[in-house]
């Protein structure tokens, strides 16, 4: 540092900095750090301070006035206090500076993806200003990727009380609402957002999804359309409104829209959609062929069930039980993979293997109505009667509004009364005869 005279001052480096030599190779006495930061004398422990005079440069080095503590100050912060982001100091600080600090120490560390950091300065800074905006939008952001939505919700509310007119803190909290299922709370919320700010296609698309929600499809279409005005490039955007078409039964265009999805982002997501809808329209093999390809990307146990529904309309039984043994092998409680395996090996004619295969996952069933009559018909072509009866009735008081059930159940009563009535004529041969081809009758 050079005074108005041109001299080179000399000014400590830290705490430790005792002496310096400046240009001349002269030394010279020079005040203590904090002596200088804040014209105190040396500490008492500091023998230098009480037997050497001041530097004869020091009157260059004018001291700057004390800053005064506020009286709403913690005696801890005045005293200085670590920044988070290991810069600088909250030295002095009010509180309400304080808390303001600590929110973009928090938005810093969001951007970083560090959120327990982000957590952390948040309740800090709400602690100390609850008026501080920022950190209730931040906390309210992090608790949403996290899924807690209601937390999310009564943090982002408090952001919307100190900001109304912040258009995506709006936005962030349609998608709190969303997250606890208030739909129609998170079409006002984005139809606010829009109002605000129409250009920013994540508003629409965030309207968009809700209304799909709330099965309003047409509508939910016409935001998507706007959303892909704004950002042609966003797959999810393609991939939604072709949901929304599927619903409308515009089966032609959604597969279009899905095919654009997967141009852009070949997903396993969207490969999954795009086989859905060929199901609906009745492209089967193009369906295996999406779900063999996403399966490629991703092990979900829907891929698994779909190709196997895609294969069965193909007639290629075999294919469709091994992807249905692939689900259960990965959840045991998927009770729609074991149904539909049970009709499956029905078809087969594989009697034995369904009856054992319901045998192990009838008792672990919440709602075991399907397989019971799956079983039942198992028992009924082997000829057993008398279980058939059993497992349709049942199923009847698992589903008491089973029309299949009711019909077999009747068909297997009176085939157990018939046999009952045969054991009673035994002696009588031609009796035996007409029982043997009622039963080749029944079973065909």
């Amino acid at each position: 540092h050079r005074s108005s005279t041109g001299i080179l001052q000399a000014m400590p480096l830290s705490s430790n900095s005792a002496r310096s030599t400046p240009l001349g190779g002269r030394k010279v006495e020079t005040p203590s750090y904090q002596q200088w930061l804040f014209g105190r004398d040396a500490p008492a422990s500091s023998p230098a301070s009480e037997t050497k005079p001041s530097s004869p440069f020091s009157a260059h080095f004018p001291p700057p006035p004390r800053p005064m503590r506020s009286n709403s100050v913690s005696l801890e912060l005045s005293l200085g206090q670590s920044s988070p982001t290991g810069v600088g100091s909250v030295l002095f600080a009010p509180l309400s500076d304080a808390a303001g600090f600590l929110a973009k120490a928090a938005q810093l560390s969001l951007a970083r993806n560090d959120l327990r950091h982000t957590i952390s300065c948040c309740n800090q800074a709400v602690a100390l200003a609850p008026d501080c905006g920022l950190a209730w939008k931040q906390r309210g952001i992090v608790r949403l990727q996290a899924g807690e939505a209601q937390a999310a919700l009564e943090d982002l509310n408090m952001a919307v009380q100190l900001d109304p007119t912040d258009a995506r803190l709006l936005e962030r909290r349609a998608a709190a609402r969303h997250g606890i299922r208030d739909y129609v709370g998170a079409v006002e919320d984005a139809t606010d957002a829009i109002q605000a700010e129409g250009v920013r296609p994540e508003f629409w698309r965030r309207r968009g999804l809700a209304k799909m929600m709330l099965e309003d499809y047409r509508s939910a279409t016409s935001d998507y359309d706007q959303a892909l005005r704004l950002d042609p490039q966003h797959a999810g955007s393609w991939r939604n409104r072709g949901a929304a078409r599927l619903n409308l039964g515009q089966k032609k265009a959604a597969e279009g829209d899905t095919s654009k999805a997967i141009k852009l982002h070949p997903n396993a997501c969207n490969f999954m959609q795009r086989a859905k809808i060929r199901l609906e329209t009745g492209d089967y093999a193009g369906a295996a062929r999406d779900c063999t390809q996403a399966l490629k990307m991703s092990d979900q146990a829907d891929l698994w069930v779909v190709r196997a529904i895609a294969k069965q309309h193909l007639k290629d039984l075999p294919g469709a039980v091994a992807d249905l043994d692939e689900v259960i092998k990965r959840d045991q409680y998927n009770y729609k993979a074991w149904e539909r395996r049970a009709q499956i090996r029905l078809k087969q004619g594989h009697y034995e293997h369904l009856i054992q295969e319901c045998n192990e996952a009838i008792p672990a069933m919440p709602e075991p109505g399907e397989l019971l009559c799956c079983r039942g018909q198992a028992y009924y072509r082997k000829g057993d009667y008398k279980s058939a009866y059993d497992d349709f009735e049942s199923a009847l008081q698992h589903e008491p509004e089973s029309v299949l059930a009711r019909k077999l159940l009747d068909m297997s009563h009176q085939c157990v009364k018939q046999l009952e009535s045969w054991k009673l004529q035994l002696g009588d041969p031609s009796c035996l005869t007409e029982a043997v081809s009622t039963v080749q009758l029944i079973n065909q």
